[in-house]
């Protein structure tokens, strides 16, 4: 089922990416408490989600374990898989992949992002020289004690928007 992106972003402030999967009508999950969930807790809360048949390795040591497949993102359909360390919820990606030539991916990142900035206005980063220039365009928001990454490529091997939600960590200078 496909709802509004806006409005699953109102039902959990902190927690864009799982917001979007929520069904109309659930409670909202707190962002404090989300990052961090067990499988049974994140099963119990959406009991859509399907399980990958091969684990994905995400950074870290994190595993892809769960998908929320055709998730709605300003209107677009993202594929969402989260990835669990130690038994704990640590991250949340959601990938917008064409195979359409011309690719697509840069109107798409234009809509997510306008999406997500009615929300939580405008970017703390945007721009293409953060990353290689492979990757093209990135914008960055941080909300509620979460990262909110939105990343666009648009190469000639690659069409694709992806966005990573995850907690927030900070480092003091001592360990950088």
């Amino acid at each position: 089922m496909r709802f509004p992106f806006r409005y699953l972003l109102s039902l959990v402030p902190g927690m864009v990416l799982l917001g979007m999967a929520l069904p109309a009508g659930s409670e909202p999950l707190l962002a404090a408490t989300a990052f961090g969930m067990s499988e049974p807790q994140l099963l119990s809360t959406l009991p859509e989600l399907q399980r990958l048949h091969r684990p994905l390795p995400g950074p870290g040591g994190s595993r892809g374990l769960w998908t929320l497949p055709r998730t709605t993102v300003a209107q677009h359909p993202f594929d969402t898989v989260f990835y669990f360390r130690n038994h704990q919820l640590q991250r949340i990606e959601q990938t917008w992949v064409s195979s359409a030539q011309p690719c697509d991916a840069r109107a798409v990142f234009e809509d997510v992002i306008r999406e997500v900035q009615a929300r939580y206005g405008a970017s703390v980063v945007r721009g293409s020289d953060t990353l290689s220039a492979e990757t093209g365009d990135t914008a960055l928001w941080v909300a509620d004690d979460t990262d909110l990454l939105a990343i666009v490529q648009d190469t000639a091997t690659r069409c694709a928007v992806r966005l990573v939600n995850k907690p927030r960590t900070l480092k003091d200078d001592s360990e950088l």
